[in-house]
Parts: C-alpha cells; structure tokens; sequence
C-alpha cells in the first residue's frame, strides 16, 4: 500500500516500526524571543550593545524587574540585571537619559538630566565599566539644554547634538564636537549653528559629520531636517533637504548614510545625494530609531498613530514581508539594538507586544544575514607630547603650565613633570599631574632648573619635554 507522509525529515526503522521526524519550522525573524524578559517601569529612550554582548539600556525609568535603577542599567543577555554595574547613590538625576555611547569600556550618556550622585553634569557625562562616574570627563558647567543624540567621531572625540546653545560659557548651536577628555574641541565650530533641535547625528567617513532634527537652517542658511558639516563645521552643499523632520540617523557598511524620521526613510550616498535604488513607503510611520543589519537591511521601530510600530525593509527600501512583527507594540518604540547573535532588542513606551504584557522592552529573534557587524575598533596609541611649557615665577616657587597634547591618542590623558636638581643635569622623579599645570617650591633665587614635561594614557607616555629656567624671584 502506497503511503504519503508530509513534512518527514528522517525515515529510519526500529524494531520493523518505520520512525518518522516531522521537520518543524523555525520561528520567522520578528518573532518574541520568549527566553529574554525585563521589565521596565518607565519609558526607555536609547540602548547600546557592549563589546561583549551585554545592554546598556537608559531612559525615564527608576525601577527594572522590580529592582530601584536610576535610569540606566546593563542587562545580560538573557535580559537579567547585570550586578557588576551600578550607579552610585542618587545616580543620575534631574532628567531624563536620551541618547547612549559606548566606547571602549567607557560609557557616554545624553539627555535632559542635571546630576550624578549631587555632582553636577548637565545634559552629559561618562560612566566608568562598573557604572561609577568617570571623574577624568571634564565637562565643567556643561550643555544649558538637553543632548539627544552621540556618535564617536574619529581619534576617540564625541560628536554630540540637542537643544542646547552652549557648552559651558561656549556658543555652540544645537551641534558639537567634545575631545576624548570632554572639553570642547576647538578646531570645530558651528558659530550660529542650528536653529531647532538636533535629534540625531552619524560621523562621516572623512572626518564629517551628518545631522537630522527639527531645523530649517545652519548658520542662516537654509537646510531643513538633514545636513553634513566638514569636521571645521562648515556647511557642505549636499545633501538637499529632507521632507519631514529627522529622529535617527545611521550609516551602514558602503557608506550610505539611512535617515529616519517622520514619515520617511531615505538612503542618502556618500557623496550626500539621495540614492535612487532605494524607495521606502511609509504609512504614517514616524521612525523613532533604526539599527543597519549586515547584509544591509535596516530595522526600525516607532509609531503609528495611535499604537506603536516596529519592522523590517530590504535594501532597495521595499518593506521586508518575512518579518513578523509589523505594528505589534501598543505604544511608541524609542530604542533598538542589534545583538551580536542577531537578535532584535526593542524599547520605548510600550506596555503590550501582540497583545502581551511587555512593560517597554522586548527582545525579538532575528536571522544569520542580521548579525551585528562590530563597528571598526577604537585604537589607542600613545598621546602626542604637550604643547607651549610656560613658567611663571614667585617667591621661592615657579608655576609650570602647558597646553595639551594636539592628540590623545583616543584615550583619557594624564601628565606626569619632573625637576632638575639646582644647577644640575640630574632630574628628580616623575611626579603625577592631573591638569596642566604644576607648581615646584623651595627654588633658590638665580639658580637654573630644567623642567620636563609628558603626557601619559593607557598606552604608555609621550614624548618628553624640556623647557630651562632660571628662577627670577
């Protein structure tokens, strides 16, 4: 008698009986990964992944999975809180978190906050791999408005983008570019800037940097909702303007640059026109958040009036059927991150995917070709040697001052001097320095003194300099 069997992956026999495997079908990507769980009890605005796996997740929120958090936690990948991370006292506060960085070990946050544990840090500041604050990211008073938006530029430095108009008693319209130690980068100026909000920023290729927000002009030029600047801060010709209000920018593995927003996503080229191979359609989507999966499809999530949104679209900008999840969340999506084994994590201010309890954060499965590409490390090498040794004198003491180094060599720098003794060629030892600037005493009136100065990171010291004196006072 002739049988048919669906679906058999295996015929085998035991004791005479014919064995049969029915072949089972995985999960389509977009699907709940029901093995993650974290629950949030506010709004989550950004998340970024680790260098080995892990979540930074920030927002609104000062409780997950019924544990008091201070806005900012790191998750294993199974969704458990990380206990090897955590804020100290009152943690941040005054505001929300709304944009997260990692670099290296270090973790740069943005947003509207004001506080870290009673220390002043308005709008940024950097944590330390254990969570604490990293005292060495000087970023004195601070932005005067929120930050929204970070990307590392290259040589270790920070292109950071908000509301603000300043940074510390410095104009900086709505754009700026911070050095590895969190002072601001001079050689970058956007003089009138941006006249709204920046909301998203992705560095360039050749020092450059693309921005999207809510502006309609840079500088008094008009540029409405997208722009590229020069490292130097001027105005590059391309690309033309976007039509809707820019949230989320990315770059993907050719250089193409993907803009989302309100009711659009376009793919601009490296030379900033727009990319004709690429139409994305959206029904009145606004895209709050997009990450690029290797093979170059772009994941996103946001809203749909009134409920929440999150999907998939191919390359060419079609919209990706084979994921699952289209329109699934009840509210807004803020943040998505893409896993380094593929999987999808979503955040915002949803309280329900598919009509199931997921209080702001759900990890999705994903697919082999959506394997997170690691972003191009940041290397560290030794610092360049400080600048302009000055000495100034008083009674029986001389002052030594210097300019930083022209390049840190993508790490926090430290300084480190030394004196000769009176009259001689011999030097003491090296003495640790935390500014630029010491203060040598006991110094005799007409004797001669040889100064030398270096900077010093993880990667070891610079080049020695060596500035002579003859003490006048």
């Amino acid at each position: 008698m002739r049988r048919t069997v669906i679906g058999i992956a295996a015929v085998g026999l035991l004791a005479g009986v014919p064995l049969v495997t029915l072949a089972t079908q995985a999960p389509a990507a977009g699907s709940l990964d029901s093995s993650f769980s974290a629950s949030f009890n506010n709004v989550v605005f950004a998340s970024a992944l680790t260098s080995d796996g892990k979540l930074i997740v920030g927002g609104g929120f000062n409780e997950v999975d019924g544990t008091p958090s201070d806005q900012i936690v790191r998750l294993n990948p199974n969704g458990s809180l990380d206990p090897t991370f955590k804020t100290i006292g009152t943690g941040v506060s005054g505001g929300a978190i709304r944009a997260i960085e990692v670099v290296g070990d270090k973790v740069v946050l943005g947003g509207t906050f004001t506080n870290y544990n009673g220390t002043s840090r308005r709008g940024i500041l950097r944590l330390n791999s254990n969570g604490s604050l990293d005292t060495q990211f000087l970023t004195g008073t601070g932005f005067n408005d929120g930050v929204y938006a970070i990307d590392a530029a290259p040589g270790g430095k920070l292109w950071v983008g908000g509301g603000f108009s300043k940074y510390g008693d410095t104009s900086r319209s709505r754009i700026a570019l911070l050095q590895v130690d969190g002072q601001l980068d001079p050689t970058f100026d956007s003089l009138a800037g941006f006249d709204q909000t920046v909301l998203g920023v992705a560095r360039g290729a050749a020092g450059d940097v693309w921005v999207g927000g809510q502006f309609s002009h840079y500088r008094g030029v008009s540029r409405s909702y997208v722009a590229r600047l020069t490292g130097a801060g001027e105005l590059d010709a391309a690309p033309s303007n976007a039509p809707g209000l820019v949230r989320s920018m990315a770059v993907d593995g050719s250089g193409h640059v993907i803009a989302a927003g309100q009711g659009l996503l376009t793919r601009y080229q490296p030379d900033g026109s727009v990319d004709p191979a690429f139409t994305a359609t959206l029904a009145n989507q606004t895209l709050g958040a997009i990450a690029i999966q290797q093979d170059g499809k772009i994941l996103a999530t946001g809203q749909q009036f009134p409920t929440g949104w999150v999907g998939r679209f191919n390359t060419d900008g079609t919209f990706d059927k084979s994921f699952a999840t289209g329109g699934s969340i009840d509210q807004a999506g803020w943040a998505i991150s893409l896993m380094s084994d593929g999987k999808i994590f979503v955040a915002g201010q949803f309280t329900k995917f598919n009509g199931s309890q997921a209080n702001r954060a759900v990890r999705l499965l994903g697919d082999s070709s959506g394997i997170a590409k690691p972003r191009t490390p940041i290397v560290v090498v030794k610092p360049t040697p400080p600048r302009f040794v000055t000495v100034s004198f008083k009674k029986r003491s001389a002052k030594i001052s210097w300019v930083k180094p022209t390049n840190s060599g993508n790490a926090t720098v430290s300084f480190q001097s030394r004196l000769s003794k009176r009259n001689s060629a011999k030097f003491g030892k090296w003495r640790a320095v935390s500014t630029s600037k010491i203060t040598y005493s006991k110094l005799r009136k007409g004797s001669r003194y040889r100064v030398q100065v270096r900077a010093v990171n993880k990667a070891g010291a610079s080049a020695t300099i060596t500035e002579s004196f003859k003490q006048k006072r």
